[in-house]
């Protein structure tokens, strides 16, 4: 068995994206398999009130800054002069505790900056260590052990628009993907994007996330006939390029035939929800069983994003017996289009309102797409996905892609 060290930005005790929610379920399965598994936050974190660790959750990099600053305060100035370079050390090593201790609050640049000064210091010895985001590969690269992955779970270059420093942000998530490390995709569109934009001469293996079914499933007795048609959607945790301000406009333009169509929104949202565009219900923010409630209610969900990398919300709707319209990039692991789902271009508003209208209007369509979501959900667990995951990182796999073109 293997010792396996994930390493992430950071955690909160709270909230939480799909892609951390992914790296954990990993860990828990892989640590079911026999192996060391450990998870790194290189930002101070909280233990999370939303997910049971099996593994290992090293939340050590917590700064002791209170210790070192009250022993270094009073004889600051006589280290900062000194040439004793143990003393500047000292002293500077204190300050940079300092900072760390509130870098998840600060600009992209601090806390890239945080993270390169804090890696060092925390990430142990490992057979096999794994970025997880552009922010934690080169961090891999430089003070990773063992068999170097970069497991992408996005192409984070397009995501760069909504970092308060883009053109720094994209830079570094192109050159993420140009690091020496091998590298494993979450979906085909992903491993397809990465393979074009930078000419890679080997194809990159994919490894396709899951959902819980233990969490996620139909419910027993379906919702009562209702003349109110509704719609759920993520609200895209203020993205521009989850595509929220799209989804609203096609609410807009779908009430011109169905006045009473109800709007469920979970999570946080770049409009409100008294916007004068779409008004909505907001869920807040969801989870669990409270989430599987708000799937099984609906009658369809909506995902307007410009492009994903295997999101989960759409496969957990179709686990619990939701109709999905989503649009494509990403997606095409588990959904086609008119079979399982009804697939929309991003940014095409009137596509997504005719959509919702049809999936009214046609009910044996909307049956069709939940017996084929249902049976597609089903194919997607995370014991095979570990599995695949496993045999990737094994050091004598030949599916890597290492070369860039």
């Amino acid at each position: 068995m293997s010792r396996i060290q994930f390493i992430i930005s950071g955690v909160q005790g709270r909230t939480f994206s799909g892609g951390l929610l992914c790296i954990f379920e990993y860990a828990n399965h892989l640590t079911r398999l026999g192996h060391e598994v450990t998870v790194v936050p290189l930002e101070p974190s909280e233990a999370p009130q939303w997910f049971t660790p099996e593994f290992r959750l090293c939340l050590s990099q917590k700064s002791s800054f209170l210790n070192s600053m009250t022993k270094l305060l009073p004889d600051a100035l006589r280290y900062l002069r000194s040439r004793s370079l143990e003393r500047r050390t000292a002293l500077r090593e204190a300050v940079a505790d300092l900072l760390i201790s509130f870098s998840r609050f600060g600009t992209y640049p601090f806390r890239r900056a945080s993270h390169l000064e804090v890696a060092p210091r925390i990430l142990g010895t490992a057979d096999v260590t794994i970025a997880t985001s552009f922010e934690t590969a080169l961090i891999v690269h430089l003070y990773g052990s063992g068999e170097k992955i970069h497991f992408m779970q996005h192409y984070e270059p397009l995501f760069a628009m909504d970092s308060d420093r883009p053109a720094l942000a994209r830079n570094d998530g192109e050159l993420a993907v140009m690091l020496p490390l091998k590298r494993i995709a979450n979906s085909s569109w992903l491993a397809r994007e990465v393979e074009k934009r930078h000419r890679l001469a080997d194809p990159i293996p994919v490894c396709n996330n899951a959902i819980d079914h233990d969490t996620f499933f139909p419910a027993t007795t379906p919702p009562a006939s209702r003349e109110r048609f509704m719609v759920l959607s993520y609200g895209g945790r203020d993205a521009t390029w989850k595509g929220f301000a799209d989804a609203a406009a096609a609410i807009r333009k779908a009430r011109e035939t169905l006045p009473d169509l109800v709007w469920n929104v979970f999570g946080d949202a770049l409009l409100p929800p008294d916007n004068p565009v779409a008004p909505y219900n907001h869920l807040g923010f969801l989870a669990g069983p409270d989430l599987r409630a708000a799937y099984c209610q609906a009658d369809a969900l909506l995902n307007p994003s410009w492009y994903e990398s295997f999101p989960l919300f759409p496969l957990e709707a179709m686990a619990c017996g939701t109709a999905v319209i989503t649009t494509p990039y990403g997606t095409e692991d588990f959904a086609v289009h008119q079979r399982n789902a009804l697939m929309v271009e991003p940014r095409d508003t009137e596509g997504m309102a005719r959509a919702i209208i049809d999936l009214h209007r046609q009910v044996d369509l909307k049956d069709q797409l939940v017996r084929e979501g249902l049976l597609t959900a089903q194919s997607f667990t995370w014991s095979s996905a570990t599995k695949r995951l496993a045999a990737l990182l094994t050091p004598t796999s030949q599916q890597f892609s290492n070369s860039a073109g």
